[in-house]
């Protein structure tokens, strides 16, 4: 019922003005939005006014080389049940969130990360990993999720846990096609490999030999 002008910092909130001004124009619904989704949105917005994509790209290109040559696909997935969902939708839209962090750091990514975003791409599409690494963008993401898992109701719900359960059930699926197969074929977000916690690195940690490109 409130206003980002109600709700922000002053000084957040004259940041985030130019660049709603730049990249939404003029509709005003954005500004009654709850921070953490208008700051989705204006992030979505700005990437594709910028040329890039905001889902992947490599996947369906792989899918579908992998089907036309008849190719075993394995997608790691976890089920979570969700009791009354109607209740625990009402339950979320009405809870407390603390979703500052998550709205300042994306600021802070469209502010600052932008035009960065096409060297790291470029650094990507060649496998420059060292270019990579030195160009670790700010992570408004680890924060916009942290927002939704420590949501009373989530945790409540017990729904907390479904990152480590994703995460454990893709390494899974890695450890049982090394075991199963010649050679495999894996594909996963950029920031799994050059993380110190990502999925490259647990591997690595559990005893497997992993050479960068």
């Amino acid at each position: 019922g409130k206003r980002l002008q109600e709700i922000l910092p002053p000084d957040l909130y004259a940041r985030w003005v130019p660049l709603k001004e730049r990249y939404v124009g003029k509709d005003d619904d954005i500004n009654g939005w709850r921070p953490i989704f208008a700051a989705a949105a204006l992030y979505e917005v700005a990437l594709r006014k910028r040329g890039f994509e905001t889902n992947g790209v490599i996947w369906p290109t792989v899918e579908k080389l992998a089907r036309k040559s008849k190719l075993e696909v394995t997608e790691p997935t976890v089920s979570v049940k969700v009791e009354k969902p109607r209740d625990a939708i009402k339950e979320f839209k009405n809870a407390p969130l603390d979703d500052l962090d998550c709205f300042a750091k994306t600021i802070e990514r469209l502010e600052s990360d932008l035009d960065l975003m096409r060297v790291r791409a470029n650094a990507w599409a060649v496998g420059d990993v060292a270019q990579l690494r030195q160009l670790a963008p700010v992570d408004n993401a680890s924060a916009c999720i942290a927002v939704v898992m420590n949501a009373q109701v989530m945790q409540d719900r017990g729904y907390t846990d479904w990152p480590a359960r994703r995460a454990e059930a893709w390494l899974a699926a890695v450890e049982q096609a090394l075991a199963r197969n010649a050679s495999s074929v894996a594909v996963l977000p950029v920031d799994q490999i050059l993380k110190p916690d990502g999925y490259v690195a647990t591997l690595r940690a559990r005893g497997y030999q992993i050479e960068d490109p």
